[in-house]
């Protein structure tokens, strides 16, 4: 999955294109294999998806407070 497919062979060919790619690479790095290899979603998947957005909500309907200072100092 490391080897640039023909499409991005004839995108990327300049220099601009090529500081495009460089920019946005992590997202074609993730989106590639989901695009050119997907793979079925598993229960566990929905498991975890449902758990992350549920506690995206509560915080979010409880209002907790989140400090932007919090962190390692």
């Amino acid at each position: 999955m490391d080897i640039p497919s023909h499409l991005e062979g004839r995108l990327f060919y300049n220099t601009f294109t090529k500081l495009l790619w460089v920019i946005f690479q992590p997202f074609f790095y993730t989106l590639r294999p989901l695009l050119r290899r997907p793979k079925p979603i598993t229960r566990l998947e929905v498991i975890n998806f449902t758990v992350q957005v549920s506690a995206a909500v509560l915080v979010l309907k409880l209002g907790v407070n989140v400090d932007a200072d919090v962190g390692l100092h």
